[in-house]
């Protein structure tokens, strides 16, 4: 994953989701999920993590040419 992590929100498995986006798993960042707004987060997909919190995945603008 290249692009920013914004840490300074957490979400927590079971709340709703205000904006959607591209989130990770705090504990491991390399699992992305794309969460709609209104939806509820899900459970980490890694085997033995399951509630977790979640954090927002920036997306970098694009620079002119």
């Amino acid at each position: 994953m290249s692009d920013p992590i914004d840490m300074t929100k957490e979400f927590s498995t079971g709340s709703i989701c205000d904006e959607s986006g591209r989130y990770c798993c705090k504990s491991h960042t390399y699992i992305e999920q794309f969460i709609n707004k209104d939806d509820e987060f899900p459970k980490c997909q890694k085997a033995n993590c399951g509630r977790t919190e979640w954090y927002k995945i920036m997306i970098e603008p694009k620079r002119p040419a």
